[in-house]
């Protein structure tokens, strides 16, 4: 009789192995896994373990989280290593469970992109732990913080006194500090990928597909209009959002578990999807690996427990790279544009004033629409077009976060300061160096991302189209100095 349920399925010692070498250790020991803590996910949440769908736990709950069938994150935090996730995701927003529906179409349409990323993390010596998702890949490496390249990264890098205050009240939850040279290398380690996925951008727009249909490619889960002659609204989101929170608030999901957002979320991906199609799981892709046999395997659950007693899904260490990559960024224009807003600036006395409704709307009415990237992608192009320094963007966008908005317990769990830097600092770094060409910065494309605030309002955002680049710092579209 074949594996019927994910219980069942994580039975198995391989499987467990996996998993628990993910983390960091052994099954038999979860305690001393090197992650700080687990989080469980799915519709077995609920049922003993946590209320929610999704719960951070204590290391020791592992195998209660395995014995209810959830799916099984570990906390990027980690003991030993500073992380490193690249975490790409397929999304559609006329047919969101197309993912789900017609996996081999959907994932050809992302190698290409799949290939460019391990051709530039390639070019800097670097060979990551690669994961097959429900909706994508993970790229994973490690850097142990006994290395000169942690070191180096928390030497470059900078961490505000409110932030470390924030690290050091959620890790008493685990009883762990969040020591400064931690933070400031997990900041350093943000703009480094920054820069990796500007290289992306560009490799993967010059690059030949080789008889693949070219699917856009967008930082962090911006909204696309209608692209070419299939007018479909697609996208693959290069999603760097663990880099706005601080390191101690996220977690990644671990090879060989469970994948059931289409379980769960059935508003999202629709009673269909929910009700009848298998749960897929995690799987490790190898150079050699077939993309066709491990989309195979995912849903297959015997194979993937035998594919789990034959490989290892150790994290990689990339120490020995981060110099290279270190050097190439220092030298480029984008870390001269991010030195515009290494800090949060409030010197302007002036409001903005005269912006498109749907620029200004966001301001009037953060919570929720400041926390969406799509409107901070937006915002910030506007405001650099119209004089507005980066560190003043990411001040303003701070301080509606500070504001009482009803914002509930979010900057509880967030920190305002590190979002808000963040996400000025991604969108205005793209604009600046001239990666970002600003091709849907216009009223039609706003309006089918769903956007558009106030049709026929009389403004044109085509109007700001261009005027936030700086020409002196978009040499080689801004990756090369």
């Amino acid at each position: 009789m074949g594996i019927s349920t994910i219980r069942e399925y994580y039975a198995h010692t391989a499987v467990r192995r996996r998993i628990a070498e993910y983390c960091g250790g052994m099954p038999e020991e979860p305690g001393a896994f090197s992650c700080i803590y687990l989080v469980g996910y799915g519709v077995a949440m609920g049922q003993g373990v946590s209320a929610e769908p999704h719960a951070s736990v204590e290391k020791k709950h592992f195998t209660d989280l395995l014995e209810a069938g959830a799916d099984i994150l570990r906390s990027i935090w980690d003991r030993t290593a500073l992380l490193g996730i690249l975490d790409i995701e397929y999304v559609n927003w006329d047919y969101p469970a197309e993912v789900f529906f017609r996996p081999a179409e959907v994932f050809s349409r992302i190698e290409p992109l799949y290939r460019t990323i391990r051709r530039c993390l390639g070019d800097y010596g670097i060979e990551p732990l690669t994961i097959l998702t429900g909706q994508g890949y993970h790229f994973v490496f490690r850097i142990p913080k006994r290395s000169a390249a942690f070191a180096l990264l928390a030497a470059h890098g900078s961490a505000s006194p409110h932030l470390i205050e924030w690290g050091e009240r959620f890790g008493a939850r685990f009883g762990r500090a969040f020591p400064p040279p931690e933070a400031a290398a997990y900041e350093t380690l943000g703009r480094l990928f920054e820069h990796l996925v500007h290289r992306i951008f560009y490799e993967y727009e010059s690059s030949s597909l080789d008889g693949f249909e070219r699917i856009p490619a967008v930082p962090t889960d911006v909204a696309v209009g209608r692209i070419g002659p299939s007018g479909r609204r697609e996208a693959v989101s290069l999603d760097l959002s663990l880099f706005g929170d601080p390191l101690p608030r996220r977690a990644t999901r671990c090879p060989f578990s469970a994948y059931q957002k289409h379980r769960v979320l059935w508003e999202k991906y629709g009673e269909r999807a929910g009700r009848e199609l298998p749960i897929p799981l995690l799987l490790p892709r190898f150079p050699d690996s077939r993309l066709e046999e491990l989309l195979e395997i995912r849903v297959d659950w015997e194979r993937a427990a035998r594919l789990a007693e034959e490989i290892s899904v150790e994290i990689p260490d990339a120490a020995p790279s981060i110099l290279r990559w270190l050097a190439d960024y220092e030298e480029s224009a984008l870390a001269r544009a991010h030195r515009e807003v290494k800090e949060i600036r409030n010197d302007r006395t002036d409001s903005p004033s005269g912006l498109p409704p749907c620029i200004a709307h966001c301001l009037r009415d953060p919570n929720p629409h400041l926390l969406k990237p799509t409107n901070l992608q937006a915002l910030t192009r506007v405001l650099l077009a119209s004089g507005w320094e980066p560190s003043q963007i990411a001040g303003l966008v701070c301080s509606r976060y500070e504001e009482d908005h009803g914002w509930g317990g979010l900057w509880e769990k967030y920190e305002a300061a590190t979002r808000a830097r963040f996400y000025v600092r991604l969108f205005s770094g793209l604009v600046r160096t001239g990666i970002d060409r600003e091709i849907d910065l216009n009223c039609i494309s706003h309006q089918e991302k769903g956007y558009c605030w106030r049709p026929f309002c009389g403004f044109n955002l085509a109007d700001y189209h261009g005027k936030g680049m700086d020409g002196d710092r978009a040499l080689d579209r801004g990756f090369l100095s």
